[in-house]
């Protein structure tokens, strides 16, 4: 009877790790459709997300009722199937109510929506945790929570890997909860029955019918949009890997929106018209011509207006090009080579010479897009151009003010191209462009748009005062700070600049932001015992060495969705392997849980060199991949090895070691997450973020021995 209650509480332990983490990624994806995301939205997210989960585990000790918590447990996969639908559809409503349609979200309205969607289920996931661990502890006679921390990350692996390579292609956010509901609703009858608690078990079998009789009429991701864009006709409300893409009618005009942002208008001739005369404009023969991103509302035609002989357009997301195709009714010319793949790779890639290279990516408003507009971006752009030619990309306007966030990212922007570049040119119309050459960029160009006989309906001298556009230009350039610190793939001081400039719109100052959870932290901090402070630094390190990672990839390899979720789920097999596995090879005393730390803290320490050195053309492609899932892997197998350890030496009943442990390094992901991503990364740069994680770890190494 033991060995099959044993067996129970595992698959439970599985499903509750599978569960996580596709409800996690749905989430988070459904939140950025709502907040027009960047990596302080996320952080705060992630942030939201542990925090409330490590309160639950806490919580967790109390409700455990040692040899009585099968009813518990039946409560608790109920609720875990129905709260993650039941959270995101109340979040959407509670956007619709608060904020009217298309305004951006103050953070105070971020930080409220993102707890009411998230607080009950986060909470009561990580009482279950809890309870699980006691409860197979008890029955087994000795300590097995390691043994259910390893199965939550093999579910967890489980899970991403349905994710990433079914669940994201076929159905859309809503419909995937639903799917996740109803496994765990019939989890929760078979363990019902299995009890003998047949009333239970009837009962969870008439809720699964209940909440499943109307969804198969009522489609909820229908119904959420319908809330979220008021007045228009929602003609296509799709995820994508690359985020959801929403396609709405409103009395002729039709408005794209991906992740909430709204990409683009129909009939916003100027945008389309700017983005591509200010540079064609100024090559005196522009043949071959680079387009990378932004071509799908109809810029690619302005291109060919032009004498060109070769046009290669390049977006990472097909799912956009199909939908303008079939509900803006754009036909893709024939001499237009299309090509779906991550713009910085295929720059890598090309063995073509350009005369003109058009940046439409999205603003480096977030660490992942930062890459655009690096020094090293600039100098793969470079070697891609033919002698004297031009590359354009485009910024927030400034308007007629400067501000001083502004002022600071367009000096850091400026500044890298011009390390790269002898000449640029700031044109300030409905963005501000910024053109750049090794040739002069002169000339009037509404005159030049005329001599060469382009037919244009706004980017012309009936519309456009190029004298006195040259005028504000100047203006502007004088402002800038010709000693601001250059962009870097990995010191992406833009994305931080960028988030200052976000803050401002609310006049909420970037400091207050990093103080408040740095103040929260020590005190979390100071009322720790040495074990948990060691699992608190090891989770604060292992999630961010898996941001780096990340970052790390996309700089070498471009965005590729599928290897993204790949290293995700090399960390949760590196988890399950340490925690479950491996750490049988290792004394289960303090001096190793001092060395593991050490370890981790070296690991930390070497990680960004390792980065630097293969990001080299030399290496064959797949190897700078393979070593960045190895050293993922590792990170994760140090840590589970630890949180192993921790379960052996920490003091306390199964419940209290459970909860204080799980909690500890929820809490350490947390923090670790939120002000990596935020503000040390951006801030101080990789190299100096390794050396700050390892001196962490060495801290808590040496307070652990001193202590212990």
């Amino acid at each position: 009877m033991f060995l099959k209650q044993g067996k129970r509480l595992k698959l439970i332990a599985f499903l509750l790790g599978f569960t996580c983490f596709i409800v996690q990624l749905v989430l988070i994806r459904e939140f950025l459709n709502l907040f027009m995301g960047n990596e302080l939205v996320i952080g705060i997210i992630l942030a939201l997300w542990m925090i409330l989960t490590a309160s639950g585990a806490i919580a967790g000790r109390y409700l455990h009722r040692p040899g009585r918590n099968e009813a518990s447990l039946l409560i608790l996969l109920v609720l875990n199937g129905v709260l993650p639908l039941a959270g995101a559809i109340f979040a959407v409503w509670l956007r619709s109510i608060l904020y009217v349609p298309g305004s951006m979200l103050s953070l105070q309205g971020i930080l409220i929506i993102s707890l009411a969607g998230l607080a009950a289920f986060c909470f009561f996931s990580g009482m279950m945790f809890t309870i699980l661990a006691a409860t197979l502890s008890e029955n087994s006679g000795k300590s097995s929570i390691s043994r259910i921390y390893a199965l939550e990350a093999l579910g967890s692996l489980a899970g991403g890997i349905v994710f990433n390579f079914i669940l994201v292609y076929s159905l859309n956010s809503l419909r995937i909860l639903i799917i996740v509901m109803m496994l765990n609703l019939l989890a929760a009858v078979w363990f019902a029955f299995v009890f003998k608690n047949k009333m239970v078990g009837i009962s969870c079998l008439l809720l699964s019918l209940a909440l499943l009789l109307p969804i198969l009429f009522i489609n909820p991701d229908s119904v959420t949009a319908k809330m979220l864009y008021p007045g228009q006709e929602v003609l296509l409300n799709r995820d994508t890997p690359f985020g959801k893409i929403v396609l709405t009618e409103n009395k002729g005009q039709y408005n794209f929106y991906s992740s909430g942002v709204l990409y683009a208008s129909s009939w916003d001739i100027a945008k389309k018209e700017e983005k591509v005369h200010y540079a064609m404009a100024l090559h005196p023969a522009p043949a071959d011509v680079l387009m990378l991103s932004g071509g799908w509302d109809g810029a690619l035609q302005e291109v060919l207006k032009y004498p060109v002989s070769r046009v290669d357009y390049v977006d990472p997301n097909p799912w956009l090009l199909k939908a303008a195709a079939s509900y803006l009714w754009i036909e893709w010319p024939e001499n237009v080579n299309i090509r779906y793949t991550d713009p910085r790779r295929f720059l890598q890639e090309t063995p073509h010479k350009y005369d003109v290279i058009l940046l439409n990516t999205g603003p480096p408003n977030t660490v992942g897009n930062n890459r655009f507009y690096t020094r090293e971006f600039f100098r793969k752009a470079k070697t891609s151009l033919h002698p004297g030619g031009i590359i354009s990309l485009n910024l927030a306007s400034a308007g007629n003010y400067l501000n001083e966030d502004t002022r600071l990212l367009y000096s850091n922007i400026y500044n890298t191209l011009k390390n790269t570049f002898l000449h640029i040119r700031l044109i300030p119309g409905g963005r501000s462009y910024f053109i750049a050459s090794d040739e002069p960029l002169n000339g009037d160009i509404t005159a030049l748009i005329q001599q060469k006989n382009i037919p244009t309906e706004y980017v012309n001298a009936w519309y456009l005062d190029m004298r006195s556009m040259d005028e504000r230009a100047e203006m502007i350039l004088n402002e800038l700070d010709p000693d601001a610190r250059i962009n870097e793939d990995f010191y992406p001081l833009a994305a931080y600049l960028s988030l200052r400039q976000w803050l401002g719109m609310f006049h909420i100052q970037g400091w207050l932001i990093a103080l408040i959870p740095l103040l929260l932290m020590t005190l979390i901090l100071l009322r720790m015992k040495p074990i948990s402070l060691g699992l608190f630094a090891s989770g604060f390190t292992a999630s961010s060495a898996e941001f780096m990672l990340l970052i790390g990839f996309q700089v070498i390899y471009g965005f590729i969705y599928q290897m993204a979720g790949l290293i995700i789920m090399a960390f949760m097999a590196g988890l399950a392997a340490g925690s479950g596995y491996l750490h049988k090879y290792f004394r289960k005393e303090a001096r190793t849980f001092i060395r593991i730390q050490l370890g981790i803290g070296i690991m930390a320490g070497i990680t960004p060199f390792i980065m630097m050195a293969i990001d080299h053309p030399g290496f064959p492609a797949w190897l700078p991949g393979l070593i960045i899932t190895l050293l993922t892997f590792m990170f994760a197998v140090l840590t589970g090895i630890q949180y192993q350890l921790a379960t052996r030496l920490r003091d306390g009943t199964a419940p209290e070691v459970a909860s204080s442990t799980y909690s500890a390094d929820l809490l350490g992901s947390a923090f670790g997450v939120f002000l990596v991503a935020v503000f040390i990364f951006p801030l101080i740069g990789m190299v100096f973020t390794g050396l700050l994680l390892a001196g962490l770890n060495f801290v808590a190494a040496g307070v652990v021995r001193w202590r212990l």
